[in-house]
């Protein structure tokens, strides 16, 4: 989700720059989870109306720490981001349709995708995406079809009732980024955030590719 929102911002994925001298590479993270933790409340707020209070006792600033913590954000964050979609829901009674569905139907907004296309799209937290359009389409949310061309392939697209909670949910990003224009972090903040969100996502990539070659064979010199 965080990549998804960070894609309508910047387009253009950066290429890996060369790792940074041994002082910055911690600040650089630190940042990034001192960001991350002030959306975290933002929401927190936008949901129950208070704000959390330290979530961990503060550690020594050493680069496994902040990666983990980076990591622990990256997880709630995504969280309580759908507990504000909930609460979003809940205020304009919808009640046929959840959060992680409503978070799938606002990344279709108004193109017409495959369900692979879907999947790769966004991260709905352990949810199975097909059984999800299959009630998005029972609930008339969405129409699908099978492609002229592939038989098993199935392109979706939002109904008029869809299109309908679509602009429902426009307006909530629209009341929120306009909420965080005057605070409490300011663009360059949220733009660095993304950019270093990106690198990780590279790095694991990378980690990834490593894990499906088998071990890296380090021996002492």
């Amino acid at each position: 989700m965080i990549c998804r929102l960070g894609e309508r911002h910047n387009k253009r994925q950066t290429a890996l720059e060369r790792p940074a001298p041994a002082s910055s590479r911690v600040a650089r993270p630190r940042a990034i989870s001192e960001v991350l933790s002030i959306y975290l409340n933002y929401w927190a707020r936008e949901r129950w109306g208070v704000a959390f209070g330290a979530d961990r006792t503060a550690r020594e600033d050493t680069v496994e720490h902040v990666y983990q913590d980076v990591i622990f954000l990256i997880e709630k964050l995504h969280r309580h981001f759908l507990e504000v979609v909930k609460a979003e829901l809940d205020r304009i009674g919808v009640e046929d349709i959840n959060n992680v569905q409503a978070l799938i139907l606002f990344n279709i907004g108004k193109e017409e995708l495959t369900v692979g296309e879907l999947t790769n799209r966004g991260y709905y937290l352990g949810s199975n995406v097909s059984y999800n359009v299959k009630k998005m389409v029972e609930n008339d949310y969405l129409i699908h079809k099978r492609s002229t061309h592939d038989r098993r392939s199935i392109h979706v697209r939002l109904s008029d009732k869809g299109l309908a909670l679509y602009a429902r949910l426009t307006e909530m990003f629209e009341r929120h980024t306009s909420e965080l224009s005057t605070g409490p972090a300011n663009i360059a903040e949220l733009h660095e955030a993304v950019r270093a969100l990106r690198h990780l996502e590279q790095f694991w990539t990378r980690m990834m590719a490593l894990g499906f070659r088998g071990p890296v064979n380090v021996s002492a010199a």
